[in-house]
């Protein structure tokens, strides 16, 4: 694992290559990261979201399915309700609408008042000209 201050300064200098439209130097700083903390949840969820805001939907989908899936993680309920969410989005982004649908749903099965899951969902509904069913959802 890499040293707090360390991974603090590190994780500021991808953030800021993202924000400053360097994007393919930040997702490869990142990967660098994720190699030096061993893959630690911490690293995995920040690759995810960078890549889910500034790189791939495919990437952030396979780091938010790793995080999932990881045993190191302990979340309470909204917070695992948040990560699937998570996982639903980054799909839907990449085009697995089928996943997107999954785990959209099982993201506002685990909370019902996550409106942004109910929205995403609908918008799966609609790229499927699935009408009926946004209607009922």
């Amino acid at each position: 694992m890499l040293p707090v201050a360390a991974s603090r300064s590190s994780l500021s200098k991808v953030e800021a290559l993202a924000k400053t439209g360097q994007q393919s130097k930040a997702m490869a700083e990142a990967e660098h990261l994720l190699e030096l903390s061993q893959r630690s949840t911490e690293a995995l969820r920040f690759a995810a979201d960078l890549n889910l805001e500034h790189g791939s939907p495919r990437a952030a989908l396979e780091l938010y399915w790793e995080l999932l899936h990881s045993p190191q993680l302990k979340l309470d309920p909204d917070e695992r309700a948040e990560l699937v969410y998570r996982v639903g989005v980054s799909a839907q982004q990449a085009g697995d609408l089928d996943t997107a649908e999954k785990q959209l749903t099982e993201a506002l099965r685990l909370n019902p008042d996550e409106h942004r899951a109910l929205r995403a969902l609908a918008g799966v509904q609609a790229a499927r000209e699935q009408w009926q069913e946004q209607l009922d959802t």
